[in-house]
């Protein structure tokens, strides 16, 4: 169990070092590769350790170790994941949200001054539940779960950007 959390360890400190804190966005890749290298490293001081069993024992310890790497691996792709700013959905999802938001709440000032009141309101209403869609989408990769939540937004942002804003922008250039 000691070599287990040795070499657990060690690739946890080696993948920190690449991933973890202040660290840059690192392309999938790249990532997949510094994976490699450090859980060869792990393994290796893990062979290195000696071990009271006989190799049955070895090669449970080593299945259990790679699993937790596994998991450690998981973690830290995600972690390298948010740090992703050119992603799609890291860029358009906010700004099809501030868009909506925006011009739901402009086009609801214009029709309340002309005495449009009833749909002013249901814009102003629109214009409230895309702020909230905003907050949310901007929180929950901070709150660790809830990923449904995200994708869905994601998914509404895509349709509106792909059957209005795309079509309103491409007629406007």
């Amino acid at each position: 169990m000691e070599a287990i959390y040795q070499s657990k360890r060690l690739y946890v400190q080696e993948m920190k070092k690449l991933v973890g804190g202040d660290n840059p966005y690192m392309p999938p890749d790249q990532l997949a590769e510094e994976h490699n290298r450090c859980l060869k490293d792990a393994e290796q001081l893990f062979n290195e350790t000696e071990m009271v069993g006989g190799q049955e024992f070895r090669r449970n310890y080593l299945n259990q170790l790679h699993r937790e790497i596994d998991q450690e691996y998981d973690n830290f792709k995600k972690l390298n994941e948010i740090k992703n700013t050119t992603s799609i959905h890291a860029t358009r999802t906010p700004a099809v949200l501030f868009t909506v938001m925006v011009a739901a709440y402009l086009v609801a000032k214009i029709l309340g001054w002309c005495g449009f009141t009833l749909l002013a309101n249901v814009l102003y209403v629109i214009a409230f539940i895309f702020t909230v869609l905003l907050l949310i989408w901007v929180l929950v990769p901070y709150t660790g779960g809830h990923k449904t939540v995200s994708a869905v937004i994601d998914l509404l942002a895509d349709l509106i950007w792909d059957y209005m804003l795309c079509y309103i922008y491409t007629r406007a250039s």
